[in-house]
């Protein structure tokens, strides 16, 4: 019982305004706006405009049918989403790959410089100090190796091997992946109880947690 122009949002109502203008040379108009609903909340939807005839044949004016497409653009987004975390994850594996390879090299050059550096410090009387430095950057380089090992991780969600998979290293996976979005919008509190291994894709795992 409303007025037509009630039943669409502004730029809606302006573009059906000006379709409605242009449907006397073309019978049939459609697009998709905005609609408003009884209590102002507003949904996707698509409108299809047609002449509408009297019983002697004349023209009445016209008939506006709106359809509720919600699912459809939700799904829409949704199959964009999971392109864009396609491409992410094809990136992610060949970073993780271009990284690892020099990386390994790092961290065996540096645990051999620190086996060699223990005798000849000794021997000259070195202070502890550069050990300790030698020693910081192989704990760094370790950290970068574990944040590709977790990469790896995410990045083999193609395959549905099924193994005995350790939940809380899974859970601590994703928790580094999502470290940078989690520290300036809440506190995060780990309790973990004891639990057996469970049967499961560890990518997929990880992408659950991930998710959550």
């Amino acid at each position: 019982g409303r007025p037509w122009a009630e039943t669409f949002a502004g730029p809606t109502r302006d573009c059906l305004t000006d379709a409605l203008a242009t449907l006397a040379g073309r019978g049939r108009v459609e697009l998709e706006g905005i609609a408003v609903r009884a209590d102002h909340t507003t949904f996707p939807a698509r409108l299809t405009v047609v002449k509408d005839r009297g019983p002697s044949g004349t023209e009445a004016g016209h008939c506006c049918f709106m359809r509720d497409v919600t699912e459809q653009h939700q799904a829409r987004e949704q199959l964009l989403i999971s392109d864009r975390m396609a491409s992410v994850g094809m990136l992610a594996a060949g970073v993780a790959h271009e990284i690892n390879n020099p990386l390994a090299a790092v961290i065996a050059n540096l645990e051999l410089a620190a086996g060699e550096l223990r005798p000849l410090m000794v021997a000259q009387g070195y202070s502890g100090e550069l050990e300790q430095m030698v020693g910081e950057a192989l704990e760094s380089a370790d950290r970068v190796r574990g944040i590709v090992r977790d990469l790896r991780v995410f990045c083999r969600s193609e395959t549905e091997e099924i193994e005995a998979v350790d939940l809380e290293r899974v859970i601590e996976s994703a928790l580094k992946m999502a470290r940078n979005e989690l520290r300036h919008r809440a506190r995060l509190v780990r309790c973990f109880g004891h639990v057996p291994p469970v049967a499961a894709s560890e990518a997929r795992l990880a992408q659950v947690v991930l998710n959550l």
